[in-house]
């Protein structure tokens, strides 16, 4: 989980421009176990932007074969030095 957590946060820092700070997921679906020496991809997928926030969905998958987990809805809003919600910048989008 932090694996997906991290990786959807560097998109959104990416996308926003702004630090991005994990509001919610959804939902997470493990459908296998990834065991030591596996090889772990992540993939994102964007959903949807807003006013304050970026929601993504992503798969977990095993290098070798086979689907580990998937998430949903995982939203992080942009904040400032505050941790107040800050405006996504809709040209940098």
């Amino acid at each position: 989980m932090k694996w997906v957590d991290e990786v959807c946060g560097m998109e959104a820092r990416l996308k926003t421009l702004s630090v991005c700070a994990t509001r919610h997921i959804e939902s997470v679906d493990f459908l296998a176990t990834a065991r030591l020496g596996d090889i772990v991809e992540i993939s994102v997928n964007e959903k949807s932007v807003g006013k304050t926030s970026i929601t993504y969905d992503a798969i977990v998958r095993n290098a070798m074969g086979g689907l580990i987990a998937k998430f949903e809805k995982i939203v992080f809003v942009a904040i400032d030095n505050y941790h107040r919600p800050v405006v996504i910048e809709r040209e940098n989008n």
